[in-house]
């Protein structure tokens, strides 16, 4: 049995992010100097499961990123080895949440398989808006000062 790339991998994005989040946001680690959490809405509905991904806007510094859960919220953390928190400064925000297609290639167990029928699995798909996707067109730009920070995103059509 093969599995396409395209179907595995938000999977393996989501285990990446994951991983890279639980090997470095240590309790005991050095602040960064800002805690940034808040809600992710879209038509004001809690999204679950999206990534928010804050790119600084300035000369360097560090993006951080979360998934949200059930209820859409989030806490962000960096890459950034050690460390805990986010570093001060501006920011802009991209929102995305993708979900698989179906496929509607059988599998080899079913009656209908025929190995030599395409096996590409349709692409995943975002299904917020795509304006939120890109840094350029996400309209979504926070400051986050020192301290704790609550910034609530609400998406819209």
């Amino acid at each position: 049995m093969s599995i396409s790339w395209c179907r595995c991998a938000p999977l393996v994005l989501c285990v990446s992010l994951f991983l890279i989040a639980g090997c470095t946001s240590q309790e005991t680690g050095e602040s960064l100097g800002a805690t940034v959490t808040g809600t992710i809405l879209y038509k004001g509905s809690p999204v679950d499961g999206a990534m928010v991904t804050f790119r600084p806007t300035g000369e360097g510094g560090h993006g951080a990123f979360a998934q949200t859960d059930e209820e859409g919220k989030y806490k962000l953390s960096t890459s950034v080895a050690g460390t805990t928190g986010v570093q001060p400064g501006d920011y802009v925000v991209t929102v995305t949440k993708t979900e698989a297609a179906q496929s509607n290639v059988a599998s080899e167990d079913d009656p209908n398989y025929n190995p030599n029928a395409s096996g590409r699995a349709p692409a995943a798909k975002n299904v917020l808006p795509k304006k939120y996707a890109a840094a350029k067109t996400s309209g979504l730009e926070f400051t986050v000062n020192q301290g704790p920070n609550n910034l609530p995103i609400e998406l819209a059509d």
